[in-house]
């Protein structure tokens, strides 16, 4: 008999809870709060990468961690508009 024990538990609650933060990102993503989006998927892919090693899916793995890179990335390039914007704004308000 394979009885499912309390670790099992978090790992399977680990994985659901990912999931919900993501989604969350879509939310808020779809809303235009985009910083807020990529924090979201950045704490759910992080999730999942724990999630992946700990059922041994090493193929999402990859992929969770392939799309950490790309949201910060995009967070980089956020930033980097945001503070052109603001340097431009200060400029016409001289």
């Amino acid at each position: 008999m394979n009885e499912v024990t309390y670790i099992d538990n978090m790992i399977e609650l680990l994985g659901w809870a990912a999931t919900a933060v993501v989604l969350a990102g879509f939310i808020v993503n779809s809303r235009g709060q985009h910083l807020l989006a990529l924090a979201l998927w950045l704490v759910g892919d992080i999730a999942w990468t724990i999630y992946d090693v700990c059922i041994d899916n090493y193929s999402h793995m990859v992929l969770s961690s392939a799309i950490i890179a790309i949201n910060l990335y995009g967070y980089k390039n956020i930033k980097a508009k945001d503070e052109s914007n603001n340097l431009g704004e200060g400029q016409r308000s001289a």
